[in-house]
């Protein structure tokens, strides 16, 4: 007769003073509530990131169906591991002083593995590593490479119908043929195609394969079939909506070919890996001992560590008052100048203050000067250098590259960005001075508002904008641009040193 079904090792659960571990990881995820509330909020509005949502119920699944192995390991406290703990809290701190959301993030998913190390030992964890380093598939992020692959999708798309007769007339990531007008945009970038490739992929490799090389060579094939496929569809939309007059693929039915297409070549994925999977062993069916004291130390330091840098933020980084209205920033111009009418080039993420005019430099150019003024930083009202210039209106962006301003006696670091609208072309330079020092590195922002918030020193930034209309020749347009900037530089650092300070 056999044993009955709840005596069964598989089917056997852990005695409940084993659960310290789970209450004890719960409980750190409590402490950073706002920013798993953050990830929560993402998963809910983007679907991008919709499959984040699923990542904790999968990884928990995959540990759940290793129970029977898992239980015959020893469990000992690996107190070293308290200093992963440590440095991650900290670095959540550093990312959380300095606005950086997405490194926020990965610093919480990160926590969870080292706290499990340092509770339950580097035996019982590396039986469980894939599940937990799956969990930083959670974290909303990829946004970086947007632009890649955008740049990625245009080229071969042109390329391609290049090849095959059509054509085409490329500026930026926009496309001119025939018949038509065609945009690579954000949602045409491939960006969700491969996080769902890549987090599918992932499972299937651990879970088909055993050897290191096939799970390797099935996640790379994960990666890089879904971006050379979406260049493929970008060519077969543009080629069906030029051979259809604009009739057929140029609305939204091209996003559910897209969808379509993705699913045909995932199930193509899956089916030709499924023909060199490799059979799991299945952990022997000894009675589970699940060995070893409770970490009842352990787990406390645990939670008292990870809990102090969320502590420490609240006392570092009080919240600042909301500002009902921008107030304007009192810049006085040049001799040579003229003001002309208010102009808004680029929409600021609500600044303290700002300044928005545009000036005659002479008879034949006229420039836009730009200004968002951040005194107090905070969620949802900080320099974002990372985020694109999030230009008014209806200006496309056809390219942007970094460039070194010749100034007198110094140099300027700026962005440049080249912008068009019915026939109008702008060359726009951005940079920001944080915390009374001029850049135009996103990083170097970050740490100097990380520092000064975490000494409690000044923490204003500004983001400066200047830009000036051109034909063909954009550096005719630079050298009005540098001409400005040695006229007006001194008055603009003036009146945001006044703001900042008074």
């Amino acid at each position: 007769m056999s044993a009955p079904l709840a005596a069964s090792p598989a089917l056997s659960l852990p005695p409940a003073r084993n659960l310290l571990p789970l209450l004890a990881l719960g409980a750190i995820a409590l402490a950073y509530g706002g920013t798993l509330w953050s990830m929560l909020a993402i998963w809910a509005r983007s679907s991008t990131f919709a499959h984040g949502a699923l990542i904790f119920p999968i990884g928990a699944w995959l540990v759940w169906r290793r129970r029977a192995e898992l239980g015959t390991l020893e469990r000992a406290p690996c107190y070293p591991a308290l200093a992963l703990v440590a440095v991650l809290g900290a670095l959540w701190l550093m990312a959380r002083l300095a606005q950086v959301q997405v490194a926020a993030q990965f610093a919480l998913v990160a926590l969870l593995p080292a706290a499990a190390l340092a509770m339950l030992g580097p035996r019982f964890t590396r039986a469980i590593a894939f599940p937990l380093a799956y969990l930083l598939l959670a974290v909303p992020s990829g946004e970086v490479l947007i632009g890649p692959l955008i740049e990625f999708t245009a080229s071969f798309t042109v390329g391609a119908l290049q090849l095959t007769g059509v054509p085409v007339y490329r500026e930026g990531s926009f496309l001119t043929l025939p018949t038509g007008n065609w945009a690579v945009a954000e949602a045409c970038s491939g960006l969700r195609y491969l996080i769902a490739s890549f987090a599918l992929g992932t499972l299937y490799a651990y879970l088909s394969y055993r050897s290191f090389w096939r799970r390797a060579a099935f996640v790379a094939a994960s990666v890089l079939l879904p971006v050379l496929a979406n260049g493929v569809r970008a060519y077969l939309i543009v080629l069906i909506g030029h051979w259809s007059n604009m009739q057929v693929a140029a609305g939204v039915d091209h996003v559910v070919y897209g969808w379509v297409f993705f699913c045909l070549l995932l199930l193509a994925l899956f089916w030709l890996g499924a023909r060199w999977r490799e059979p799991v062993a299945e952990a022997a069916r000894r009675g589970p001992a699940w060995s070893g004291a409770a970490p009842r130390g352990a787990a406390a330091a645990c939670v008292l560590l990870a809990a102090a840098w969320p502590a420490l933020a609240a006392w570092r980084m009080p919240e600042p008052p909301p500002q009902a209205l921008a107030r304007p920033i009192a810049i006085a111009l040049a001799p040579a100048l003229a003001d002309e009418a208010e102009f808004r080039l680029v929409q600021f993420q609500s600044p303290d203050a700002s300044y928005g005019r545009r000036l005659r430099l002479d008879a034949r150019h006229s420039v836009v000067l730009q200004l968002g003024h951040y005194r107090h930083q905070r969620a949802g009202a900080a320099l974002e250098p990372a985020g694109g210039a999030r230009v008014a209106g209806d200006w496309r962006e056809l390219g942007s590259t970094a460039r070194v301003v010749p100034l007198g006696g110094g140099e300027l670091a700026v962005r440049q960005t080249v912008l068009e609208r019915g026939g109008t072309k702008l060359l726009v330079w951005r940079w920001y001075r944080q915390s009374g020092v001029e850049t135009s590195s996103a990083a170097r922002i970050k740490l100097l508002l990380a520092a000064h918030k975490l000494l409690r020193l000044r923490q204003d930034g500004t983001e400066i904008v200047v830009a000036t209309s051109f034909d063909e020749n954009p550096e005719q347009a630079a050298a009005v641009l540098t001409r400005f900037l040695i006229l007006m530089r001194p008055s603009i650092l003036r009146g945001v040193e006044h703001d900042s300070v008074n």
